[in-house]
């Protein structure tokens, strides 16, 4: 998201960082709001199907903020174009998609995990419950370290052929044989013997 602000809105790093921050802060904290209405007002299926139609109408209009030209700034490719800066409509339709988009998450957020124990057949069976919330922490921390780290690998083509590369030559020599007296050697070693530089 960093990328797309920087190449197609023209932001500063500092400023993207920002924005995505506050867009982040926002919806966690309203996460808060979300757990309360589904909570006082209305049940929970409501809550997640409201804060659904959130997130789908945020998503369509970062979508449209992709494929539509008049909702970013010229590119700086173009000849006999300078970069011009977003105009405040363009901001404004991006800042609706993050706040809409911010809603849904803090609607779906604190009522996913209760909705679904509620479904389960427990009877008063705690290790089932308990298996639950251990499957759903799990999954969704594994889901987050592979979309922080797999998929930035795959979207820049670079640093995925390095990383590809790197894996080959580490399969490759993953069986090398280093000699006796080398320093980088412990195998046979008892104790680390202290390296001296020279």
């Amino acid at each position: 998201m960093i990328f797309y602000l920087m190449e197609v809105y023209h932001m500063e790093v500092a400023t993207g960082a920002i924005i995505l921050s506050i867009w982040n802060s926002l919806s966690s904290g309203l996460s808060i709001v979300g757990g309360f209405i589904s909570d006082s007002y209305l049940s929970r299926f409501r809550v997640i199907a409201t804060g659904s139609l959130f997130s789908l109408v945020g998503v369509a209009f970062l979508w449209l903020t992709s494929i539509v030209p008049q909702l970013t700034p010229s590119s700086c490719q173009e000849p006999d174009t300078g970069c011009n800066p977003p105009t405040r409509t363009q901001l404004g339709f991006l800042y609706a998609s993050f706040g809409l988009m911010s809603i849904g998450s803090a609607c779906i957020g604190p009522c996913s995990i209760a909705f679904g124990a509620d479904q389960l057949k427990h009877h008063n069976n705690q290790r089932l419950i308990d298996s639950y919330f251990n499957f759903y922490y799990v999954s969704t921390t594994i889901s987050s370290g592979i979309a922080s780290t797999v998929v930035v690998y795959i979207q820049e083509p670079i640093i995925f052929s390095g990383l590809i590369q790197v894996l080959i030559v580490a399969f490759r020599n993953r069986k090398i044989h280093l000699l006796p007296d080398d320093c980088y050697n412990h195998s046979n070693s008892n104790e680390m013997d202290r390296v001296e530089l020279t």
